[in-house]
């Protein structure tokens, strides 16, 4: 229950009515115990069957969007008669908001079939077959039968054979699925299984016709000898006080208490890295050499807003968390994992600007009025 409190507590939808959230927590913990599936009201006249246990589609009834700012961004981008592409659809929130709220096409990606029936009753709830494409199967860089786990709910995923409770999926390319057809958007949600869909994708990619890949995942190329991103545990510099609640781990060679690195993060990867002009040319990079002047440029951009330097930033982030940052839970850089909170792979996630920008704001009046 300490997990779902700190959600609510911290979810931009909630901030202005956490009672009223907080009473949602009760009544759905009271009535999942009494009945199994239950038709739940949603967003834009559209509505769930949601049972105990799905995570993400709880999140909806607690907070309205699970996932704020990319909910918000499907229900802003979209139009009507857009293709969508929801890859790892679980029981169809995206689908849902995408096809039901948006009127757009929706193809959706779910393996397991135990989660594409709940994802089937869904889209049969709100009379969106005509609209909504179900693929039961998996995207990869090959054709193939691989393991999946099962039972898992929102993080079931992509395993290894030796692994227990798996079952075998059908894996295909997107770009031998999909043929001519390219959405305008692309949702991906595959517990790190990304560079895999993205390498049977790369026609895909190419095609002007997609404008948006909404996921993120921990740069880490080792195995194309391309690198990863860094990260870690000083084994020398002791953890600073901001850090303490963070859930940085010992070092695991000294068990010592040392810094955790990094604090926040960006686009590492150089191939879907951010555009730039150089001597007149466009060229893509990622890594620190973007990110380092994509965040002076923020900070810069927030100074300006606030009417004067925030200073030394690093305490003041680690308090707002998840409020203002993308949580990076999938992937890893060879050494930590990425997950809930910080981690040693992506820090607090990548920057939210406007949510950050009302954090410090907020911040701010509460000094001020204190």
């Amino acid at each position: 229950m300490s997990g779902i409190a700190r959600f609510v507590w911290s979810h931009p939808i909630c901030r202005k009515g956490r009672l009223r959230a907080f009473a949602r927590v009760a009544y759905w913990q009271v009535r999942s115990r009494l009945q199994e599936d239950v038709v739940v009201p949603w967003i834009g006249g559209q509505r769930l069957v949601v049972r105990r246990g799905m995570t993400g589609a709880t999140g909806n009834i607690y907070a309205g969007l699970h996932e704020f700012a990319d909910m918000a961004f499907v229900l802003h981008f979209l139009r009507p008669d857009d293709l969508f592409f929801d890859i790892g659809a679980n029981v169809g929130s995206y689908t849902v908001l995408a096809s039901g709220v948006c009127k757009a096409r929706t193809w959706a990606f779910e393996p397991d079939p135990v989660t594409a029936a709940h994802l089937g009753r869904n889209i049969a709830l709100n009379a969106l077959q005509n609209c909504v494409t179900v693929h039961q199967i998996a995207l990869g860089a090959t054709e193939a039968d691989i393991p999946f786990t099962i039972g898992q709910d929102t993080v079931n995923k992509v395993a290894k054979t030796e692994d227990p409770n798996v079952r075998m999926v059908h894996q295909v390319p997107l770009d031998a699925l999909a043929h001519e057809n390219v959405p305008s958007m692309i949702k991906m949600d595959v517990e790190g299984y990304e560079p895999e869909v993205i390498k049977g994708a790369a026609r895909m990619l190419r095609d002007g016709r997609l404008k948006v890949i909404q996921s993120e995942t921990v740069w880490n190329e080792l195995a194309n000898q391309e690198g990863a991103t860094g990260g870690g545990v000083s084994k020398i510099f002791a953890i600073p006080s901001y850090q303490s609640a963070a859930g940085v781990p010992l070092h695991p060679e000294t068990n010592f208490a040392g810094r955790g690195v990094p604090d926040v993060a960006g686009d590492a990867d150089p191939v879907t890295g951010y555009v730039v002009r150089v001597d007149g040319k466009n060229t893509v990079i990622g890594g620190t050499s973007a990110v380092a002047p994509l965040w002076a440029g923020l900070i810069a951009l927030l100074n300006q807003q606030i009417g004067h330097a925030v200073g030394f930033v690093n305490p003041v982030l680690y308090q707002f968390g998840s409020t203002a940052f993308r949580d990076i839970i999938a992937g890893n850089n060879g050494h930590y994992a990425a997950g809930n909170r910080w981690d040693a792979c992506t820090g607090l996630g990548s920057p939210n600007g406007t949510a950050l920008l009302k954090a410090i704001q907020g911040q701010a009046a509460q000094s001020v009025t204190g």
